[in-house]
């Protein structure tokens, strides 16, 4: 298949913790957008896209991980939750062929709210299962350096997100510190960057 467009994949992690030795992935989200931020479904019959849009799956942690109970907290998720998901190597391996499929079909691009952090667990994880780690696409983005560098002020996504909440009759609220929430909630920030950037 010819591979005539630009597809943003923006993906989100939450981890048990800030240190990525250390700490375990505790969930991964990713959405697949156009390079306009659309919902890439959006321009085609679901029928006719030869992948799906979205990937969420929670992670049961290594065996030898340490949780912060904090960071439990944070992400709204529980201890028992998490043990009963599949276990690293095979959601790091499920979300790689996810993005493998739509890299197949179309030029993929990787977007992330704070880029280097995710990136570190995501190293770190494949690592540890000796799994090859390289992000099947053309360029990566921090969206959150974007934003900062087209002038938005904000504490964080969530309070840059709720900034839209009244000028903009498609905003709707999101779960903030939810992986696949806070991956679409990057994404419309990406499409206010762009609006943004043409006034």
């Amino acid at each position: 298949m010819n591979k005539n467009s630009d597809i943003l994949i923006f993906f989100d992690l939450e981890t048990g913790g800030l240190d990525p030795f250390n700490n375990p992935i505790l969930s991964i989200g990713a959405f697949a957008t156009n390079k306009k931020g659309n919902a890439s479904e959006r321009l085609k019959p679901e029928t006719l896209l030869p992948y799906p849009t979205e990937f969420y799956s929670l992670v049961k942690p290594y065996p030898i991980s340490d949780i912060d109970p904090e960071a439990m907290t944070v992400n709204n998720l529980s201890l028992e939750q998490c043990n009963k998901a599949p276990d690293e190597k095979q959601v790091l391996a499920e979300f790689m062929d996810w993005a493998r499929d739509i890299s197949n079909c179309e030029e993929v691009s990787f977007c992330n709210w704070a880029l280097n952090f995710d990136l570190i667990f995501l190293y770190t994880a494949f690592y540890r299962n000796n799994m090859e780690y390289k992000l099947p696409g053309r360029k990566t983005y921090d969206i959150k350096s974007m934003a900062k560098g087209c002038g938005f002020v904000f504490k964080n996504l969530g309070d840059l997100y709720d900034q839209f909440k009244n000028i903009d009759p498609l905003w709707q609220p999101f779960e903030a510190h939810n992986a696949l929430a806070d991956a679409k909630a990057a994404a419309y920030i990406y499409r206010k960057i762009l609006e943004k950037n043409k006034t």
